[in-house]
């Protein structure tokens, strides 16, 4: 799953109160006990929804064999 948002609408919480929601989702719905995220290297906005809702650098992890992604994960405690 990804996200975008337009301009209009960046900084007003949108992004990270639909992401905190599918957190809880995740977790309540399926018997994962890791999440995974990634974003582009220099999207700040991204970084700090990831960051927002608890996940953490990943560095052990490279989910799209892709340069230019930072990865990102949240474990359910």
């Amino acid at each position: 799953m990804r996200f975008g948002i337009t301009k209009e609408f960046e900084g007003k919480g949108f992004v990270t109160e639909a992401a905190r929601a599918l957190v809880i989702w995740f977790f309540d719905n399926t018997e994962h006990r890791k999440l995974y995220g990634v974003s582009m290297v220099d999207n700040v906005g991204s970084k700090a929804v990831l960051k927002k809702i608890g996940m953490m650098p990943e560095k052990n992890v490279d989910l799209y064999n892709c340069e230019g992604l930072d990865n990102y994960s949240l474990q359910d405690t």
